[in-house]
């Protein structure tokens, strides 16, 4: 028997005020909690959460594959200081 499975990918965004969520999701105070309620309720989520995707500590999250959000980031704050834009950092 051949069992098709799919991968979905979630962004968990920290808010500025510390809790974490997906897009258009509710808020959570961790990312544990928002994975343990999405094992409950799907709740936004295309399928329950069985397999954790894991970084190395020190790793930067890829905003796509081969760039991470901290070159990302870099290249952004360039182009807008190239175009005369005032820029406010906010670190990742």
């Amino acid at each position: 028997m051949i069992y098709f499975t799919r991968i979905h990918h979630y962004h968990i965004e920290r808010q500025q005020d510390g809790q974490v969520m997906i897009q258009d999701g509710r808020k959570f105070k961790d990312p544990i909690e928002l994975v343990n309620h999405h094992k409950r309720c799907l709740d936004g989520f295309l399928t329950r959460p069985n397999f954790p995707c894991n970084r190395p500590d020190g790793t930067a999250p890829y905003a796509w594959p081969g760039v991470t959000m901290v070159e990302l980031e870099k290249h952004l704050l360039a182009k807008a200081e190239a175009m005369g834009l005032s820029v406010s950092v906010c670190s990742l």
